[in-house]
């Protein structure tokens, strides 16, 4: 019998009280893991050798004599027998001495130099891949492949290659496709070659059925069992054939694919044309043949007469965008819920866009419903649903059953690409993404909408449609879905539909304003003086089964940091209790793969050990595998159909996340609802899983929501930490500590008026004042630098923001020796999103002590840190004036009157002063470059540095560098010397302990030089606000020349 084992963790590891909610609205129901539309798109616009390397391409070299592979990943970029040669032009070219004809001497078609693509292997797939070549030119593409380079051995590969026949001059016109899995076996086949143009290949497997499309002519192959998917790869013969734009896409079994360019299957397929003037003033779409409108030349492409693209219609001068519209719709399905991708290419004159319209009742198309700059009541139809993309990757949704509307984008700049277009359509919403996820954007759906017919509509622009795929999706598989519901005047309650298979949780219902609406003992939901609602549905349980149907975040001014919920629903409570079980730490695939019985086990074990079900965790033991556990009891309830003796309940729970110090916004929870009648006990289908970070996609505050905790929003992954700063859990408390100078945090997203924070001064300095100066900075630019008091001080940042996306930075402004500045809350009104990182930048620390602080940027000692007054600020010191010129990611730990060996024990281990929180020196937070600029006050420390040898200094910085080439292994290391008082310092010193380190990357450089001063700071003696920035600006000069990055 298996051993089962239950032991309590530590409080101090476990800190997460969990509360049953009773009342309290599920805000954001939904799973936590979105379907990422079009998340397998993978393409090439520009062959690399970077990309190749990284992407996962793999080179080989093939025998097809014996089918026997080399790999040459060594040479496949320098010149050897054979070589690929990446062109400026973005494509990639067979390269070598033996590209010859074997008359001349040569190896043309005698042997396969393939690439291979290994990251992902694909069964169901679509490829598009351009070649060229008029001279020893023979293209190659195999799919299906098991190993790099094994494709004649194999018995599950399939390989085209063009010029079969080795023509010399051009391509004979032709090319062969072999391989086992070919059902009617080798074929020969006419590729319609022309020796000047590039050859547009388009090759998609969809359950066995293979097509190839090469220059508008499409082919079709059944495949055997041999068949079973496998690698794309392509090759070149021993010639000088160039591929370029690549991309490959799954496609899910059971869809309807068409490559867009033989005009005769698409006859077949059931696609009928059909063309509108002026669609939007009363003009119906007219049926036609599709070569009155369309011609294929590289995909789908409008020509049909009366527009010219160029001249009197063309962009620019058309009367509204949506005139001259061609449509191709596929009459043989009607569509509701479903997956369409498509490639799409935007080319002069790039308006009005390739446009895919969906729900329409009629195979002759209608006009969808959108109004333009030239039109404000246009004629449309009422169920026709448009989704287009825009020249820079804009998308737009438009019609009468969706919210509609166009989320801007800048992604693109070519319009002589094609891109790939998904559309997703499920109850209640309609999803486009475009190149996987590059951009994306979502729009509820109207129950209203009952689907139809897909047309792909072209106006006035020479735009192109091709390789297009459906798959109809079944409404079953659906979780949850939201819809948008009109609620007719009068109407003080409301009934939500779908009740076979749905239901409307408590908190699932809104108004315009996002406010939750009641739910009645019956059902419906009050919506008294309600235009619009929001609505969404979850899928019910089977029959005397519960539901763990969905998670969200709860943050309110009384939560410390706020709650990951879990929501649960049943139908059936006869004799039964509902409990909820909890396992931290654990990804998705591990919780998932739990049996009943496993969990049945976990239950148990937990209910033996805690009998009161106390607000603890217990460590359980199963086989190899330990995991953290909770067990928590139903108790009170979020809504039931009846007062008493109720059928129905809605019940949740809540974590109360209190992590320890740093950022743990990754960690998951899982939760699963489970119900016990006596000894049986019987669980919700799956488990939802969530961390904090989850809902960090953005997050809103409104007028009068209050403080919201600040360690929340850095659990959550809201906050850039700048410098040496961060989260700090201590005897003082959980706060976000800076204490060093241009320390402190960056936050960004729509924000309107004014950002308060709340924050307490600690740890004082024997003889300080305890306050402290900030410095804010918004949208790159300096704003001011503040006073702010001591303990529980509410600052107002001075921003009166505009409603507009800002990025909103804070920088610690003072000396360390007035005390760690701890933040615990901020008020701001607005949308936060993630903070861009400043990616491919260098990250550079600076050690020092008051010159490093900005000491004598200032004008007047009496002043210090004050400027408005003319005081000192950090802003402008040589560290900060350094990392704005380099645009660096700085981290400065300096502390005015301090002694090498000071620095090196009582501050560089530290996020705080007084040794509050311990620094995390992990790969993550290893720097590119260290400057060093200490000794002015001596090896040991200030009172006794007249005392100090050479000695002494060179033995602390060598101390101090071993210590920061240990946690920075990597990094150039610069020890910066000259700055003040040059007749104290140890230069020489300085230089032997560089010399002694013997390590290329450390570096003794004496600053100032090159500059000529009048003076020095206010007392004479640190260097000036002018001095800093001349030091500043010739460091980073300096750092330039090591060219790091």
């Amino acid at each position: 019998m298996k051993k089962i084992s239950i032991r309590k963790i530590p409080a101090i590891v476990l800190s997460i009280a969990v509360v049953v909610s009773a009342f309290i609205p599920l805000s954001g129901f939904g799973t936590v893991t979105a379907q990422e539309n079009g998340g397998d798109y993978y393409s090439v616009t520009a062959f690399t050798k970077d990309q190749l390397k990284n992407d996962g391409w793999v080179s080989t070299v093939t025998d097809p004599s014996t089918g026997a592979v080399t790999q040459n990943d060594d040479t496949i970029f320098s010149k050897a027998d054979f070589w690929w040669r990446c062109n400026q032009d973005g494509t990639i070219q067979g390269q070598g001495g033996y590209c010859e004809p074997v008359e001349w001497g040569g190896k043309f078609g005698t042997s396969y130099q393939y690439l291979t693509y290994t990251a992902k292997a694909y069964r169901n797939f679509s490829l598009t891949l351009n070649t060229s070549g008029a001279y020893c030119s023979s293209a190659v593409i195999s799919i299906g492949v098991k190993t790099a380079g094994d494709v004649f051995n194999s018995d599950n590969s399939i390989t085209i290659v063009s010029n079969p026949g080795n023509s010399r001059d051009a391509e004979d016109g032709k090319f062969k496709i072999s391989g086992k899995p070919l059902a009617e076996g080798e074929q020969t086949l006419s590729a319609n070659y022309n020796k000047s143009k590039q050859s547009n290949w388009m090759i998609s497997v969809i359950d066995n059925r293979l097509t190839v499309t090469v220059n508008g002519t499409e082919y079709k192959f059944a495949l055997n069992d041999y068949y079973t998917g496998g690698y794309i790869s392509f090759a070149s013969r021993n010639s000088y054939t160039v591929y370029s734009a690549l991309s490959v896409r799954e496609i899910e079994s059971n869809s309807y694919y068409a490559s867009l360019s033989d005009f005769d299957v698409l006859k077949k397929d059931g696609w009928t044309a059909a063309f509108s003037q002026d669609p939007q003033r009363d003009v119906a779409f007219a049926d036609c043949e599709i070569t009155d409108q369309f011609k294929s030349d590289n995909g789908l492409q409008h020509t049909g007469s009366g527009f010219d693209p160029y001249g009197k219609t063309s962009y620019g001068k058309w009367q509204d965008p949506f005139t001259y519209m061609a449509a191709l719709t596929y009459t043989a399905k009607q569509y509701k819920y479903f997956t369409l991708s498509v490639d799409y290419e935007l080319a002069d004159p790039g308006s009005p866009w390739p446009i895919i319209t969906f729900g329409q009742p009629n195979t002759t198309p209608e006009m969808f419903y959108k109004t333009t700059n030239a039109l404000s009541n246009p004629t449309g139809g009422d169920s026709a649903i448009a989704v287009y993309p825009e020249t820079e990757g804009s998308l737009n949704i438009a019609g009468k059953h969706v919210v509609g509307g166009r989320k801007a984008a800048t992604a693109f700049t070519n319009r002589k690409e094609y891109h790939n277009l998904t559309i997703t359509v499920t109850p209640g919403q309609v999803t486009a993404a475009v190149d996987g996820n590059v951009v994306e954007y979502s729009s509820q759906l109207s129950s209203e909408y009952n689907g139809g017919y897909i047309s792909l509509m072209i106006g006035c622009s020479y735009s192109f449609f091709r390789n297009l795929s459906i798959k109809s999706l079944d409404t079953g598989s659906v979780d949850s879905f939201s819809e948008f519901e009109a609620i007719s005047d009068g109407a003080e309650t409301w009934t939500p539909g779908h009740t076979d298979e749905y239901f409307a949780p408590y908190g699932g219902v809104t108004d315009g304003s996002g406010n939750i609406l009641e739910k009645n003992y019956d059902g419906s939901f009050n919506v008294k003086g309600k235009a619009n609602i929001n609505v969404t549905y979850f899928k019910k349980p089977e029959s005397g089964k519960i539901t763990t149907f969905g998670t969200s975040f709860k943050l309110a001014e009384d939560i410390k940091d706020g709650g990951i919920q879990f929501g649960s629903y049943t139908e059936d409570t006869a004799n039964k209790e509902f409990y909820t079980l909890i396992i931290r730490g654990k990804d998705e695939s591990t919780v998932a793969a739990l049996t009943d019985e496993q969990k049945q086990n976990m239950v148990n074990a937990y209910l033996n050990w805690n009998t009161g079900l106390q607000d603890v965790w217990g460590s359980y033991a199963d086989g190899t595998e330990t995991y953290e556990i909770k067990v928590i009891k139903q108790r009170k309830y979020m809504w039931k159909d009846a007062a008493e003796n109720n059928t129905v309940l809605q019940y949740a729970i809540r974590l109360y996340g209190d992590f320890a110090s740093g950022n743990n916004s990754e960690v998951k929870f899982s939760a699963i609802g489970f119900s016990k009648s006596g000894d049986e006990i019987s669980f919700a289908n799956a488990f939802k899983t969530a961390a904090y970070g989850d809902y960090a996609k953005q997050f809103t505050v409104s007028d009068g929501v209050g403080k919201v905790d600040f360690v929340t929003l850095c659990n959550l992954g809201y906050v850039k930490t700048v410098g040496r700063a961060g989260v700090v859990e201590d005897e003082s408390g959980k706060s976000f500590v800076t204490a060093y100078t241009n320390s402190g945090f960056e936050i960004s997203g729509n924000l309107t008026g004014d950002i308060w924070l709340t924050s307490d001064t600690t740890d004082k300095a024997p003889a300080t004042s305890g306050n402290n100066y900030i410095t804010v900075i918004l949208d790159g630019k300096y704003k001011g630098t503040y006073w702010r008091g001591g303990a529980g001080c509410r600052d107002n940042l001075k921003l009166n923001l505009d409603g507009g996306y800002h990025t909103v930075r804070v920088e610690r402004a003072n000396k360390v020796g007035e005390g760690n500045m701890r933040i615990t809350s901020i008020e701001f009104n607005g949308t936060l999103k993630r903070p861009q990182t400043n990616a491919g930048a260098l990250n550079i620390e600076v050690l020092g002590d008051s010159i490093s602080e900005g000491i004598g940027t200032g004008t007047s000692s009496d002043k210090a840190w004050d400027s408005a007054g003319g005081g000192d600020n950090a802003y402008y010191s040589y560290a900060a004036v350094m990392g704005r010129e380099l645009n660096a990611n700085l981290s400065v730990v300096a502390y005015a009157g301090k002694a090498i060996k000071e620095v090196r024990e009582e501050c560089y281990p530290y996020i705080g002063h007084g040794g509050v929180g311990n620094y995390n020196f992990s790969a993550a937070n290893q720097k590119d470059v260290v400057v060093i600029n200490l000794g002015t006050n001596g090896a040991y420390n200030v009172e006794t540095r007249g005392n100090d040898t050479d000695d002494d200094i060179k033995n602390e910085a060598i101390a101090l560098m071993t210590e920061v080439r240990k946690n920075n292994p990597n990094a150039y290391i610069i020890w910066v010397y000259g700055m003040m008082a040059p007749n104290q310092e140890h230069f020489a010193a300085y230089e032997a302990a560089v010399s002694a380190m013997n390590d290329g990357k450390i570096i003794a450089y004496k600053i100032g030089e090159k500059n000529s001063f009048t003076g020095h700071g206010y007392d004479n003696y640190h260097p000036s606000k002018d001095e800093h920035a001349a030091y500043g600006k010739e460091l980073a000069e300096y750092i330039k020349t090591l060219n790091i990055k």
